[in-house]
């Protein structure tokens, strides 16, 4: 009777463990690491912070610049949703604002289409963003393929399979 006892109070023990289970699908590869591998692939892009960073991308935060794209001076947040034991590919996106239209934009996800020494070009998957926290309720999908100096990114994102 008692090895039973301790065999149940065993198993309760375990049970908080069986759903303490986090989870990371997220690949990061630095700016300087991109290859032609990489092609045709979504990613996020990390945009380069002025705050000095830890060595883990999963302490890092969101940041926000300006710059221009094409002729638009716009502003860029990065939305970066992680835990502590969690960091998914499909809760990050960013929000451009003051691109093309009034209101902001939401980049759901990105693919690189080309390489140049400087700069990478990217498709942008765009929706409306309604607010900095959801997404508008008009789901049109707007695809735009946009240059990025380098010197603006530290690296992008990839999902891992």
């Amino acid at each position: 009777m008692k090895n039973w006892y301790l065999i149940l109070l065993f198993i309760g023990g375990l049970h908080p463990l069986c759903y303490s289970q986090g989870g990371v699908d997220i690949v990061y590869v630095g700016i300087n690491s991109l290859s032609e591998k990489y092609l045709e692939n979504d990613v996020h892009l990390d945009f380069a912070s002025s705050k000095k960073r830890s060595r883990s991308p999963a302490f890092w935060r969101a940041d926000t610049l300006s710059t221009m794209l094409g002729k638009d001076s716009v502003q860029i947040i990065e939305v970066r949703k992680r835990g502590v034991d969690y960091w998914y590919f499909r809760e990050q996106y960013f929000l451009i604002k003051g691109y093309t239209e009034k209101g902001m934009l939401r980049v759901n996800r990105s693919r690189i289409l080309q390489l140049n020494p400087d700069k990478i070009l990217c498709r942008l998957y765009l929706v409306k963003n309604s607010s900095a926290s959801k997404p508008s309720t008009d789901q049109s999908l707007r695809i735009e393929e946009v240059w990025f100096p380098k010197r603006i990114l530290d690296g992008v994102m990839i999902q891992e399979r």
